[in-house]
C-alpha cells in the first residue's frame, strides 16, 4: 500500500476500531474517516504517518486520550479535525508540535481546562474551532495577538467558561467569523466594532458585557449577535 496517498472513507457506515495498520501506509497524505460510527481509541500508529497533511476523524464515537504521541512524526500536518467525538486531549504545557496547522477543529472534545499553550507557535492557523471543549479562565495575550498579527480569520470558542475582557487593542480587519458566545466575558465592548472596515460574522451573545453598545455600521456587517447584558 506504499502507493496510496489519499484515503477518503467519510460517511461509509464504518464501525469498530480504527485499524492499527493505518500506520503502515507510509505515503498517506489525506486520511478522512469522518461521519462514521468508529469507536475505541485513536491508534498511536497514526502518529507515524510522516507525509500526512490532512487528518479528519470527526463525527465518530471515538473515546480515550489524545496525546503528543499521536502526532510524533506528523511534521507536514496542516488540517486536523477530531470534532464531535468523546476524546480528551492531554499534552504537556511545553509541547512544541512539529507541524504548523492551517485548520484545527476539536469541537465537542475535552481540551480544557487550560487554554492550549501549544497553539502559541501556530502562526499559520487561519481557522480554529474549540467550541464546547471545557476551556476555563482567561484567553492569554499571545492568542489575541495571533488574531491581530497573523492569519486567523475564523475563531469559534463558544460554550466554554472563558472569562475576562476583550482587549481594546484587538484588530478585526482580517476576521471573517468570531464566535465567543455562551462564555463569561465581561466589561465594555471594544470601540473597534464600529470600524467601517468591520465586515464579519460576530456572536457575543450570552455573556456579561456592560456599558454602551458601540455605533456599528450594520450595512457593512454580515451578521451580528449582541451580548446579553
Amino acid at each position: 500500500m506504499d502507493s496510496l496517498t489519499h484515503l477518503h472513507l467519510s460517511e461509509a457506515q464504518l464501525e469498530g476500531d480504527i485499524s492499527e495498520w493505518m500506520g503502515d501506509i507510509k505515503n498517506l497524505k489525506v486520511l478522512d474517516l469522518s461521519g462514521n460510527s468508529l469507536s475505541g481509541s485513536v491508534p498511536l500508529e497514526i502518529g507515524e504517518l510522516e507525509q500526512l497533511v490532512h487528518l479528519d476523524l470527526s463525527g465518530n464515537q471515538l473515546t480515550g486520550v489524545v496525546s503528543e504521541a499521536h502526532f510524533a512524526q506528523l511534521k507536514k500536518l496542516e488540517i486536523l479535525d477530531m470534532s464531535d467525538n468523546s476524546l480528551v486531549f492531554i499534552v504537556s504545557s511545553n509541547w512544541l508540535p512539529l507541524f504548523l496547522l492551517e485548520e484545527l477543529n476539536t469541537r465537542n472534545c475535552l481540551v480544557g481546562p487550560g487554554f492550549p499553550t501549544w497553539l502559541r507557535r501556530q502562526h499559520k492557523l487561519n481557522s480554529l474551532d474549540m467550541s464546547y471543549t471545557g476551556i476555563t479562565g482567561t484567553i492569554p495575550d499571545w492568542f489575541w495577538n495571533l488574531i491581530t498579527t497573523h492569519n486567523l480569520t475564523s475563531v469559534l470558542l463558544s460554550h466554554n467558561q472563558i472569562e475576562g475582557m476583550i482587549p481594546k487593542s484587538l484588530n478585526f480587519i482580517n476576521m471573517d467569523k468570531l464566535d465567543l458566545s455562551s462564555n463569561l466575558f465581561y466589561g465594555p465592548l471594544p470601540d473597534q466594532f464600529h470600524s467601517p472596515r468591520m465586515n464579519f460574522i460576530l456572536d457575543l451573545s450570552n455573556n456579561s458585557f456592560s456599558g454602551p453598545i458601540p455605533p456599528v455600521s450594520f450595512r457593512r456587517m454580515k451578521k451580528k449577535m449582541m451580548p446579553n447584558y
